[in-house]
């Protein structure tokens, strides 16, 4: 697989809030693991082979869908905290 094959597929996995940080990234680790591959003498086609099998499947390296989408949590947090819906801690002695 290439590296543009595995980033547009991982594109297609990314939540829409999080995607371009995380293309971004990746894209900038699996270039330079390319090139240290190419470095040790392999063909670019199998550098980039290597680099992507070394960055791990789409399946996992990409978040599970809803991942990093609850912006609403902190304010849910908050109102339930003003209602007295917070989980008591019992305080350290």
């Amino acid at each position: 697989m290439t590296i543009d094959s595995y980033l547009a597929e991982l594109e297609r996995r990314l939540p829409r809030m999080a995607r371009r940080r995380i293309l971004a990234e990746a894209q900038e680790h699996l270039r330079d693991s390319a090139e240290r591959h190419g470095s040790k003498g392999l063909p670019p086609h199998i550098a980039e082979a290597a680099a992507v099998a070394d960055f791990g499947p789409v399946e996992i390296v990409a978040p599970t869908r809803g991942a990093g989408r609850d912006s609403r949590y902190p304010h849910r947090c908050a109102r339930r905290a003003r209602r007295g819906r917070v989980l008591r801690v019992p305080a350290l002695r």
